[in-house]
């Protein structure tokens, strides 16, 4: 799964599609059978564009999805946005990926009401049930299952931060002017990038100000972003050699990461950066 600062930009996506009827929000709604024996689709129904006659639509191939209703801007973003989120779980991609996010609100989120059935009779006189379901406001209940997929993902990272301090990496020995001491080893890129992503999920929670990583390489001095990129990937610089990260780096880093989100943002107003 994607880390959570992904969740969280996405889901601020979802909350930025234009509302064009704010009384007519996009829906999306779910038949088991569709339009055809064994099949599933949902369509979306609202937006400005939605209360315009329809004309009857021609019925798709088995298994297909049909998109109804609602303003064609809306329903083309909505589209572009669930694709990403659909491949960040695991979707296989391609235009109707936004069908495979749909899927995953109707299996996860409180936002599906489903339980409605449907009957229409066949051509033989027997009785097809279908059910039925539907997502109100389908862009905000997106936005909302984002932000429980954005708490799975740091549970995830906590994890594996918490591992990586069960069983650190052996530090690599090196040569100093006082003799041979311990400095970090490659072992430390998770714990590190946990590290990273546990702190600006914070401040997204406590600030108002989108903190994101080019300004923790700006509040440590640096304009480009090359010695940050070495300390995050734990790429440390060893004795002779040119590239890697300093212990001034190391130092300047972790002390920016034991501040509070408020901190943080003061310190970033007060150079200049934000």
């Amino acid at each position: 799964m994607a880390n959570p600062t992904f969740w969280a930009d996405l889901a601020a996506r979802f909350r930025a599609i234009p509302d064009t009827d704010p009384r007519n929000s996009l829906d999306a709604y779910w038949c088991s059978t569709g339009w055809g024996d064994g099949s599933e689709y949902w369509f979306l129904r609202g937006g400005t564009e939605s209360r315009k006659p329809l004309p009857k639509p021609e019925c798709p191939p088995l298994g297909q999805w049909l998109l109804r209703g609602g303003a064609e801007s809306e329903r083309d973003l909505f589209q572009s946005v669930a694709r990403l989120g659909a491949a960040a779980l695991g979707g296989s991609g391609g235009e109707d990926a936004y069908t495979f996010w749909l899927d995953c609100l109707r299996r996860d989120s409180i936002d599906f009401h489903g339980g409605g059935c449907l009957e229409g009779s066949n051509t033989d006189g027997t009785i097809t049930a279908s059910e039925t379901g539907s997502v109100q406001n389908v862009c905000e209940a997106s936005a909302r299952y984002c932000s429980r997929c954005e708490a799975v993902a740091f549970e995830a990272e906590q994890k594996r931060f918490n591992r990586a301090d069960l069983h650190p990496t052996p530090a690599v020995p090196i040569q100093t002017q006082e003799g041979t001491e311990p400095f970090p080893s490659n072992g430390h890129a998770t714990q590190r990038r946990a590290q990273v992503d546990a702190f600006l999920l914070k401040c997204h929670r406590e600030t108002s100000v989108k903190v994101i990583r080019k300004h923790l390489r700006m509040a440590a001095g640096h304009k480009a972003s090359r010695q940050f990129q070495y300390w995050q990937a734990g790429t440390d610089r060893l004795p002779g050699k040119r590239r890697g990260a300093t212990r001034e780096d190391d130092r300047k880093f972790r002390a920016l990461l034991t501040m509070s989100p408020v901190e943080f943002v003061a310190l970033l107003r007060e150079k200049g950066i934000v």
